[in-house]
């Protein structure tokens, strides 16, 4: 793995250790954005197709539609993230985390 990499990583769960709380918070709202938004895509750009079928922007409505489809996967993997967190926080050691990160800062 890449020290940058390996470093992105270990800052994460760093922080998502640190203050679990707001960590969880922000992916909770991020997951209600991207659902949010996803649903209002696909909506739109169905009714939009079924309105005007034969409209030359029918382009943009798979392109609605496709965005749509990348907002509610985002959605997914935020859901699962928030369902897995308390399995992975079982096994996370905070001290070998401090450990490295202060090993990465040096």
């Amino acid at each position: 793995m890449k020290d940058k990499q390996r470093e992105k990583i270990i800052q994460a769960l760093a922080g998502l250790v640190r203050d679990e709380a707001a960590e969880m918070n922000k992916l909770r709202l991020r997951k209600r954005i991207t659902q949010l938004a996803g649903w209002l895509a696909l909506i739109l750009a169905f009714t939009l197709a079924f309105q005007d079928s034969e409209s030359p922007l029918a382009w943009l409505y798979t392109l609605g539609a496709a965005l749509g489809g990348v907002l509610l996967g985002l959605n997914i993997w935020f859901e699962k993230s928030l369902l897995s967190w308390p399995v992975l926080r079982e096994f996370l050691d905070r001290d070998r985390l401090r450990d490295a990160r202060v090993d990465d800062e040096k």
